[in-house]
């Protein structure tokens, strides 16, 4: 699953909480824009990735995603 939502952090927990519930074990969960000015994408994805103990993985791009 692939998120480029709205950027403010209560959306992107919100969509990060539906999708990655969604994805089978093995998936990805993805998105766009951790970096800059977007402090609710970046706030959400450590704070998934940090609870449910998955690794995060970022590209110099804003990319990020995490395996489920």
């Amino acid at each position: 699953v692939y998120i480029d939502g709205n950027h403010r952090y209560d959306y992107v927990k919100k969509d990060i909480d539906i999708y990655s519930n969604l994805i089978k074990k093995g998936g990805i969960l993805a998105g766009h824009d951790f970096q800059g000015s977007h402090n609710g994408v970046e706030r959400a994805v450590r704070e998934f990735c940090k609870n449910n103990k998955k690794e995060l993985s970022l590209d110099a791009g804003g990319e990020w995603w995490s395996g489920i």
